[in-house]
C-alpha cells in the first residue's frame, strides 16, 4: 500500500487506534509514541496491509493455528512444537492484537 501521508492529526488518531488494539505494555506504547510521523505512517500502512490479508503469515497469527499446532504429534506421539516454534508463538503473543487474547 502506497498512499500519501495524511495530516499529523490524522496520523495521531489512526496510530492511537492501532496502539490501542495491540497488546503492548504501557512502557512500549510510550516509546512508540516517540516515533516520527513518517515512522508512524509506515506502521499504519503495514497494519492496514496486514488487516487486508497482505501480511504473508496471517494464518500463524490466529489462535486456531497455534492451538492446532500445539496439539499435533509426530508418528511417535511426540509433540511437533520445538523451541523455534515456541519462540515464534511468544513473539506473536507479545505483538498480537487484543482480539487474539479474547
Amino acid at each position: 500500500i502506497d498512499m500519501p501521508m495524511p495530516s499529523p492529526e490524522e496520523i495521531e488518531k489512526r496510530y492511537g487506534k492501532i496502539l490501542e488494539m495491540m497488546a503492548l505494555p504501557k512502557k512500549n506504547q510510550e516509546k512508540l509514541w516517540e516515533q516520527t510521523d513518517e515512522q508512524k505512517w509506515r506502521l499504519i500502512l503495514a497494519h492496514e496491509n496486514f488487516a487486508q490479508g497482505g501480511g504473508g503469515h496471517e494464518e500463524k497469527n490466529t489462535p486456531e493455528y497455534w492451538i492446532d499446532y500445539m496439539t499435533k504429534r509426530n508418528g511417535s506421539g511426540v509433540p511437533i512444537m520445538d523451541v523455534d516454534s515456541a519462540n515464534e508463538l511468544h513473539s506473536v503473543l507479545r505483538t498480537a492484537h487484543k482480539d487474539f487474547l479474547i
